[in-house]
């Protein structure tokens, strides 16, 4: 699937500016695009973008009860993937996944209804539950989550980001403008379903 953008910049504002604006240009497509990839692992359609985990057919199913969640649904998730694919891989490979408002609520869980201490410690910003990571992708609805061994996603680069820069064209002269474009190409997957545990039935 294509990944590209384009801006269009004044050649005056160029000429007038003290710093690289072109290169600074550049760099931030760099950054725009691993945004991209990210958001795409957790949730692409798969039709005009690498297929998202959350999406993917073949995964685990997780109930998450449409309702506030309870440590029981995020030990299933944990538990939903064989202990095959979390043994002998690093903790940094092995990852939730959801929105803020979804992690928030995984963290206020307390520890019962007469205790308002929170069953997984105080420490909220260190974006971990059960000694894994949570990774966050605003791009989820409340609803979708995930657990899963991310060794097992595969992104293929088809066509490493290409940038282009141009002033030709009778628009971009009239209006003595310049084009910076960028463009590259991917493709992802899981390569093993069994490897994550989804739930699309957490608290709306």
């Amino acid at each position: 699937y294509t990944c590209n953008g384009a801006v269009e910049i004044g050649l005056d504002f160029l000429s007038d500016s003290p710093v690289d604006v072109a290169g600074m240009m550049t760099e931030q497509y760099g950054r725009v695009l691993l945004n991209y990839l990210d958001r795409n692992i957790a949730a692409g359609d798969g039709t005009t973008q690498p297929t998202g985990i959350t999406v993917a057919s073949g995964t685990v199913s997780v109930a998450g009860g449409s309702a506030a969640p309870t440590v029981g649904v995020y030990e299933s998730f944990f538990f939903g993937v064989a202990k095959k694919y979390k043994q002998g891989y690093s903790n940094d490979r092995l990852m939730f996944g959801a929105n803020e408002t979804t992690y928030a609520r995984s963290r206020a869980i307390a520890v019962s209804g007469t205790d308002a201490r929170r069953i997984f410690g105080m420490t909220h910003g260190d974006y971990q539950l059960v000694g894994h990571k949570y990774g966050i992708s605003d791009t989820l609805a409340n609803t979708k989550a995930f657990f899963g061994n991310m060794a097992r996603y595969r992104m293929y680069r088809r066509l490493g980001q290409t940038v282009k820069v141009t002033t030709d064209g009778k628009t971009l002269v009239r209006q003595n403008m310049m084009l910076v474009s960028a463009r590259s190409r991917w493709g992802g997957q899981p390569e093993d379903g069994n490897a994550f545990a989804v739930s699309s039935t957490m608290q709306s």
